[in-house]
């Protein structure tokens, strides 16, 4: 039985028209393409990288500094406790 996991990508165009992407909850895990079908492909080339990183023990590709995850009720109200995860050493709020 195949195991599967949701991940973020963000997904934006540049100015010169090239599609970038990245995942933000691996370090330095991003790549680009001209086209859709190309970075699709561009996108499981990388996150597979990064997976097989992981599983042979590296666990520095993490970058939790700068993913927050929240749980929300059906109306949009956070139900997680979101003043504790600011107060979190580890937390690194961007600007």
């Amino acid at each position: 039985m195949s195991q599967w996991v949701q991940l973020p990508i963000v997904v934006k165009q540049d100015d010169n028209n090239t599609i970038l992407a990245y995942c933000p909850i691996f370090k330095g895990c991003h790549t680009f393409s001209e086209n859709k079908q190309d970075l699709s492909h561009n996108i499981e080339d990388v996150v597979g990288m990064y997976f097989d990183m992981y599983k042979s023990g590296d666990k520095d590709i993490l970058d939790g500094d700068n993913v927050l995850y929240l749980n929300f009720d059906t109306n949009g109200k956070i139900t997680s406790d979101f003043s504790q995860a600011l107060a979190e050493d580890s937390l690194k709020v961007l600007s």
